[in-house]
């Protein structure tokens, strides 16, 4: 058994309110503009925070046997069940893992397979979100190595990161569909080179009740189904890294990016019919050092609209907000990195492209930037 984790404070600037998480330290995209009589923006207010409730501690086990593989167990939590009165442990990981010589079977929660296969190099908590999928998630999920190339299968379900719905964001919505998200992938990974590829399919069930065209309450078995494919790659030579990936996201708002679904139709018995919430991802960082370490991320996401005509705004259902016609970012960083210690400062801008919903496939037009610059300070002692 051996206890292991790390204590780890941000402080942060912020020039504009944003939607955030965790204490207000997991930082997604700034809000809309509010106009208030003279023309002055409300949402404007710069703020400062310091937090350590992003520390956490865990315990892994290893050392058993059992099917002729060798079991490791870990069990990990971190302090962002934060109430602002309170901090309350949470379960960020939990899994056993099987091990044979050149495959291994996971059970329990863990990270999700397209948040983990590359990370950016970022100092910030949110880890490239919402550009990046973000995602630990209760699953079972297989690996089988041939070479240098590894394949992923994996079978999951919904917890603290859910989906968008009629109810809110909620993990009903998949629970109800009884099928479970399915991911599959395959990795190449050489001496310097790293390239991956997977797919994403999420059936879900927004609704099992509803009302008939007389009127009349019925039960009903809506679902919604979406595709999300992805490419990945990564060099590096001696102290220079180089990082990239593409996601065309179809619904992916329990990867805690901005995306959704919206209904497209409406039948007789009460039922609807969907259509995703199309868009483009990507993100790109460089980074040069070890002990001193410099290092920039970019990245953007442009929304596609639905495959359909929405029927109203009403039915539209989002992480984040509706009116968004795509985002970017650019944040620089500077850290040093020693055995025990870490310490390092990152400067975010992102800009969000809002506009106003006119068009049937939930695209928007006239639209206006809004922009948040962030300063982040980050200490941090492993053990």
């Amino acid at each position: 058994m051996e206890p292991y984790g790390f204590v780890r404070d941000y402080f942060c600037f912020d020039s504009h309110k944003s939607l955030r998480y965790s204490g207000e330290m997991f930082n997604m995209i700034p809000l809309d503009r509010s106009l208030d009589e003279a023309g002055e923006d409300l949402n404007a207010v710069p703020s400062m925070c310091m937090l350590a409730i992003t520390s956490h501690v865990g315990v892994s086990v290893e050392g058993f046997k059992a099917f002729d593989a060798n079991l490791d167990g870990k069990v990990e939590v971190d302090f962002q069940g934060f109430s602002g009165a309170a901090y309350l442990a949470r379960i960020r990981l939990a899994y056993v893992d099987m091990k044979w010589k050149h495959s291994k079977l996971l059970i329990g929660q863990d990270w999700h397979p397209m948040s983990i296969c590359l990370v950016p190099d970022v100092l910030g908590l949110a880890t490239g979100a919402p550009f990046n999928p973000f995602s630990r998630t209760p699953q079972v999920r297989f690996d089988c190595l041939a070479g240098n190339v590894s394949f992923t299968a994996a079978a999951l379900y919904q917890l603290q990161y859910a989906s968008a719905g009629p109810n809110g964001i909620s993990s009903e919505y998949a629970n109800d569909s009884c099928i479970p998200e399915l991911y599959g992938g395959v990795q190449y990974k050489g001496k310097n080179v790293l390239f991956g590829a997977g797919i994403d399919f999420l059936s879900i069930m927004p609704r099992t009740s509803s009302k008939n065209s007389a009127g009349a309450s019925v039960k009903v078995r809506d679902r919604m189904s979406s595709l999300s494919p992805m490419l990945y790659g990564s060099f590096s030579a001696g102290r220079f890294a180089l990082k990239t990936k593409a996601l065309y996201a179809e619904n992916t708002s329990h990867l805690f990016m901005m995306s959704g679904y919206g209904a497209i139709g409406a039948n007789s018995d009460g039922s609807m019919e969907y259509a995703p919430l199309r868009s483009i991802s990507a993100w790109t960082t460089v980074s040069y050092g070890a002990k001193w370490k410099v290092g920039v991320f970019g990245g953007f996401v442009r929304n596609l609209g639905l495959k359909g005509k929405l029927v109203s705004t009403d039915e539209l259902y989002v992480r984040g907000f509706k009116n968004i016609a795509g985002f970017w970012r650019i944040a620089p960083e500077f850290s040093v990195n020693l055995k025990h210690f870490a310490a390092g400062i990152e400067y975010e801008v992102t800009t969000v492209t809002y506009g106003a919903i006119v068009n049937s496939d939930a695209t928007v037009s006239d639209t206006h930037n809004v922009a948040n610059h962030r300063i982040c300070l980050m200490v941090k002692y492993s053990f």
